[in-house]
């Protein structure tokens, strides 16, 4: 098994820890590219415009829930996302279609309802 492997296997085993015991967790990143689901008459740059926090809904299990070859079952979560800047393209012959590349302001905070305690927490900017 590569050294890394090893490394990653335990940031995952903590990361998990963490969302077990207070149902979100908090992941430091520079950048995300998202490529949403076009929605009939949603304009999704408009929204990320309007929009100074995104919050996305997402049932796949995240890359951290893999930890010795095995994926756990985190259940459906929430990306709370706090974009500083959002650069959009389309997709090749896909009109319809975006993918954004968001810059964070913070990081991406990951809330898991299997195992919330309370109420999502969505930051509001001054925090």
């Amino acid at each position: 098994m590569a050294p890394h492997a090893n490394r990653d296997d335990d940031i995952h085993i903590q990361i998990l820890q963490q969302i077990v015991r207070t149902g979100q967790v908090s992941i430091p990143v520079e950048d995300n590219t998202v490529t949403p689901e076009p929605s009939p008459g949603i304009n999704i740059e408009d929204q990320v415009r309007k929009n100074t926090t995104l919050c996305i809904s997402q049932s796949e299990a995240p890359y951290f829930a893999t930890a010795f070859g095995k994926t756990f079952d985190v259940g459906p979560y929430v990306v709370i996302i706090e974009p500083r800047e959002v650069e959009t393209r389309v997709l090749d012959g896909q009109p319809d279609s975006r993918v954004l590349r968001i810059v964070l302001a913070r990081p991406l905070i990951y809330q898991f309802e299997k195992f919330r305690r309370t109420t999502p927490n969505t930051r509001s900017p001054d925090a």
